[in-house]
């Protein structure tokens, strides 16, 4: 009987301090995301394209692929050789968006934790690996080659860019949403399935990118598979009447 009680009281003061996060990592991307590309297994993910794909090492001859290759190789060595944060990462869907500048194109990364009650564990892991330190505001700073990084956890979503400005418009809620468009939202319904690999492209806003002259316009989603000769996506495309195959 006290056995029973005590393991009652011990459930309910856990799932007290538990706490799932409400705010989900795929509502807080910016509008604008000339591609979005999510994953379950950021690591066979990273594993499959940088290591075991003969496409993508022909690819990363190109500059913007290869600055994609570079970060990749990053956050996939920071992840799989620091033990302790393997746990917030495991089984868990990251989003890596990408958003047309003057110039570079900027990069964010999301996922949500477990629990919001991980937040000061996860930053302090994040902050030793990084060698860094996290800011009154509870943001951290950290430096790869030529770019500089801003992390920022709230409500139990982790968000890295480097562009400040799109980290502050992932969390103000008067800002748009990429999940406000109607393709894009299919996406969400894709995750269900647990792919590897699910793309977003807004081709209207390729226009000074490598991709240019492709047939394609308006959005398209595609599940994306990774064979070691070859890349599959399969998916669909929603044309506007600039395209061909409109």
């Amino acid at each position: 009987m006290s056995l029973g009680l005590a393991g009652a009281v011990w459930a309910y003061f856990h799932l007290k301090e538990t706490k799932k996060p409400a705010l989900h990592a795929i509502d807080v991307l910016p509008d604008g995301a000339l591609c979005v590309i999510s994953s379950n297994n950021f690591n066979d993910l990273a594993n499959k394209l940088t290591n075991q794909n003969l496409i993508w090492q022909e690819l990363i001859n190109i500059s913007e692929f290869k600055k994609i290759n570079q970060q990749l190789h990053f956050f996939d060595s920071i992840i799989t050789e620091t033990e302790s944060l393997k746990d917030f990462f495991k089984e868990r869907s990251v989003f890596l968006a990408v958003y047309p500048q003057k110039e570079n194109a900027s990069v964010l990364i999301a996922f949500n934790l477990r629990d919001e009650a991980q937040q000061e564990d996860f930053l302090k892991e994040i902050t030793a690996a990084l060698r860094t330190t996290v800011t009154p505001t509870g943001d951290c700073e950290f430096r790869t080659g030529n770019a500089t990084y801003f992390l920022t956890v709230k409500r139990g979503v982790v968000v890295i860019a480097n562009d400040k400005k799109n980290i502050e418009n992932a969390f103000l809620e008067s800002s748009q949403k990429e999940i406000a468009n109607k393709s894009f939202a299919t996406l969400k319904k894709l995750l269900e399935k647990e792919k590897l690999c699910n793309i977003f492209l807004n081709h209207n806003l390729q226009s000074k990118s490598i991709f240019s002259h492709a047939i394609f316009s308006g959005q398209s989603v595609y599940d994306v598979e990774f064979n070691p000769d070859d890349i599959t996506f399969n998916g669909f495309n929603t044309p506007d009447s600039n395209s061909v195959l409109n």
